[in-house]
């Protein structure tokens, strides 16, 4: 019988002995750092203001119409309100009060080329899907939009669901606000309740950010009480991608075709409906592909498993290791 060794003869073991070593204790998001309470008061309130703000007749009509006419829809209204609320409440609330690093709110490079690769197949087969479905109908046709507006919009609009809408939000409620309500919550809840409280909280702010938009277009009561209802569910869909694979620009991608394809043909099918169709069909398939194709699907859970795999010290960490 081999008894466990106690703690001087670990103590004594040299880190050249083990090159890994397991960490059956290892925590959910222990790898990233928690802010204050407060700092999240202080980004939740500046992000309402800045919400109600960006709809307001003054901010559309003498800052961001003005842009979209001077670049002809090169610029945004989009891509201005949320680059404007990247850097006031990511870079000044987020990273500078709450003394966050980016990998603390999923901006991690590694990341990047296997989301611009998962995007891209994603919208292909949107398009796929789409052309089938038209050609089976008879409702296949090119997509008028991308006739008789200038190239600039197609471009800006692009650039608006990207590095606007999909990166602005995926940043704030995903990358943000989910973990750092987990990990503050967990100093008194259980890990599962922790975390379930953290999506409820951070997503249902999700949805309720939804309501300038629904006044402006104006939706009735009952509507915008729906359409609050389908944001907060799609930002649970989101935070699902974002636990379930680790990167949080795989979640902007999907973020920005869910929202708009941007197709060149259109037919009988809703193409948004059929991108989130695929999306939640991708989520289900994710760990199937990440056996065949890993390079490409990787598993990096943003919620450490305790059968994670630590490193011994002054080595570097494993690939796809968040």
């Amino acid at each position: 019988m081999v008894e466990d060794p106690g703690e001087e003869d670990v103590a004594k073991e040299s880190p050249a002995e083990h090159t890994m070593q397991a960490a059956p204790e290892t925590k959910l998001f222990d790898e990233i750092r928690a802010t204050h309470w407060g700092v999240l008061l202080i980004f939740v309130s500046l992000h309402t203001l800045l919400t109600a703000f960006f709809f307001t007749y003054l901010f559309q009509e003498y800052v961001t119409h003005p842009l979209e006419v001077a670049t002809r829809g090169l610029v945004t209204h989009a891509l201005v309100s949320n680059l404007i609320e990247i850097v006031v409440l990511v870079g000044g609330v987020a990273l500078i009060m709450g003394r966050l690093r980016p990998r603390d709110i999923g901006l991690q490079a590694r990341g990047l080329p296997n989301a611009l690769v998962v995007t891209y197949l994603l919208w292909a087969l949107v398009l796929m899907v789409s052309v089938l479905a038209g050609e089976i109908d008879g409702t296949l046709a090119w997509n008028r939009y991308f006739t008789v507006r200038p190239g600039t919009l197609h471009v800006g609009n692009a650039l608006g669901g990207f590095l606007g809408t999909g990166l602005s939000e995926e940043l704030a409620y995903r990358g943000f606000l989910l973990p750092q309500l987990y990990l503050l919550s967990r100093r008194r809840l259980s890990p599962g309740k922790a975390l379930a409280f953290a999506i409820v909280c951070s997503q249902g702010f999700f949805g309720l950010n939804h309501v300038p938009a629904g006044l402006v277009q104006g939706f009735a009561l009952s509507a915008i009480a729906l359409y609050v209802f389908h944001a907060a569910l799609m930002g649970v869909f989101l935070a699902g991608i974002y636990l379930r694979t680790g990167n949080l620009f795989v979640a902007i991608g999907v973020h920005a075709i869910v929202n708009d394809p941007m197709l060149p043909i259109v037919s009988g099918i809703n193409s948004s409906v059929l991108a989130l169709a695929l999306s939640v069909l991708l989520l289900f398939l994710w760990p199937y592909l990440s056996r065949l194709f890993g390079e490409v699907f990787t598993l990096r859970p943003a919620l450490a498993q305790s059968w994670a795999i630590r490193s011994r010290a002054g080595e570097p960490d494993p690939p796809g290791w968040l």
